[in-house]
């Protein structure tokens, strides 16, 4: 046992040294947020005491730990790792392979924080210099994973390093993970693999009793749900109803979503869940984005306004890139318009839109999207003055593209809008006259209705 008050309290762990509470992970330290997840450990363990022939999966290798075979009486102890191989694009050996085998046994300190587990700025400074004074050689595997202060905004883990990188290179050896093979890969894959097995078979949730979705005695159209679906909404409402705001919790929600992307119940509470534990925002972006992959059209646009608008302005570029995603598969998406829109009230980023529109115009004039966008922008962007300082600019762009496509109902309803509800306008001079120009120009390209021009262009009195 572990003595939350004497932190200095020695710890006997078998084939190994004697340890203090703080050398141990905080994973294993009782006031940490997952110790939830001891006893359920403890209690997979006699569980496996009772089978015939137990064996337990480790993720290590043999040669690293030798010991593992005799660690526990009765239970067989299989490493399983590294699973995957070396990904390189040529066929010889890594560089790091090669500077291993210049050390001689058991001289190399390897360090490896996972992809899970996050240090701050300040302890990753403190282990750049820790390692440059002790001389000792090492290779540090570094992340891809992002950190984010106040003071310093976000930074990866590797522009962090970079500031010791002369001074460690001369006395170690620093990999990233995309060239390294190590036994995270196991855990990524273990982690994926967890969601495979039922919820009533997982340890953290043996004390939650899963609350059935109550139909009435006798439902007239019962709905046949998958077992997995069924499952995890059972348990999702036992969480809902005990308002658990937990990291388990907002696990959960994910599972949830990806079985149904639109359910806005879990949404909502998923919401509330990550305000309680102060979750990474940015991560939250990152997970609807994919979502939205398989099913852009669902309740998550309204959870991703939500989200950015607690990251405020410094997410407008985002929140436009992404809307230009998905409007480059289909360009009249309504979600996706309607993000763009509250976007740009909500966060700002108009000073390219109208080129935007431009872009979307140029490879389609019959997107009526595209022309509403327009609409939008002139007449709400703040740095352009309004629709009446746009008017002039507009007409004409506008009669260039009707003259290319006289049949285009999208182009002439815009050209109306530019004059909505401004009586005195419509009767300028320069208007009639274009519109004079255009029913001429349409009576040459469309010579079937050249009478029917003719008799338009009578109808159009220009103003003297």
């Amino acid at each position: 046992m572990v003595n939350n008050n004497n932190p200095s309290g020695s710890i006997k762990l078998p084939s190994l040294p004697l340890f203090r509470l703080r050398d141990l992970p905080t994973f294993f330290v009782p006031t940490n947020a997952y110790s939830f997840l001891l006893p359920a450990f403890r209690e997979q363990i006699e569980l496996l005491k009772r089978e015939e022939n137990p064996i337990i999966l480790v993720n290590s290798f043999q040669e690293l730990e030798q010991a593992l075979s005799t660690v526990l009486d009765n239970i067989k102890i299989v490493p399983v790792g590294p699973l995957i191989t070396s990904r390189t694009d040529s066929g010889t050996e890594a560089e790091y392979v090669e500077w291993l085998d210049t050390k001689t046994d058991s001289s190399v300190l390897y360090i490896s924080f996972g992809t899970v587990a996050v240090l701050s700025k300040k302890q990753l400074v403190e282990l750049c210099k820790a390692l440059i004074q002790s001389r000792r050689p090492f290779l540090w595997v570094i992340t891809d994973k992002s950190y984010r202060s106040k003071e310093d905004g976000e930074e990866k883990e590797e522009e962090i390093v970079s500031c010791f990188r002369e001074e460690l290179d001369g006395i170690g050896m620093v990999v990233s993970c995309r060239e390294w093979v190590s036994i995270e890969s196991f855990e990524l894959n273990m982690e994926n693999l967890d969601e495979t097995v039922p919820l009533s078979e997982r340890p953290e949730w043996s004390d939650i009793v899963p609350l059935t979705q109550n139909d009435g005695p006798n439902p007239v159209v019962p709905i046949a749900y998958k077992e997995d679906f069924r499952e995890t909404m059972d348990y999702f409402r036992a969480i809902y109803l005990s308002d658990e705001r937990s990291p388990r919790a907002l696990r959960l929600t994910e599972e949830a979503l990806r079985l149904n992307s639109g359910n806005y119940t879990v949404w909502h509470f998923r919401r509330q869940v990550l305000e309680e534990l102060n979750h990474d925002l940015y991560e939250e972006l990152e997970f609807i984005e994919r979502v939205a992959e398989s099913n852009s059209k669902n309740y998550q646009l309204h959870h991703r306004r939500w989200v950015a608008e607690k990251l405020g302005p410094d997410v407008a570029e985002k929140e436009l890139e992404f809307t230009r995603r998905v409007l480059s598969l289909d360009a009249k998406h309504y979600h996706a318009w309607s993000h763009r829109q509250w976007a740009l009230l909500a966060l700002g980023g108009w000073e390219n839109e109208l080129d935007y529109c431009h872009e979307l115009l140029e490879a389609d004039v019959f997107n009526n999207s595209a022309w509403n966008q327009r609409h939008y922008v002139i007449t709400r962007s703040p740095s352009l003055g309004g629709l009446k300082a746009m008017r002039e600019s507009e007409v004409s762009y506008t009669t260039d593209a009707i003259l290319a496509n006289p049949g285009n109902e999208s182009s002439w309803r815009y050209l109306k809008a530019l004059y909505k509800d401004d009586a005195e306008s419509w009767g300028d001079q320069v208007f009639l006259q274009s519109a004079s120009l255009v029913c001429t120009v349409l009576g040459r390209v469309d010579p079937i209705r050249a009478n029917y021009w003719a008799w338009r262009k009578s109808k159009i009195t220009v103003a003297v």
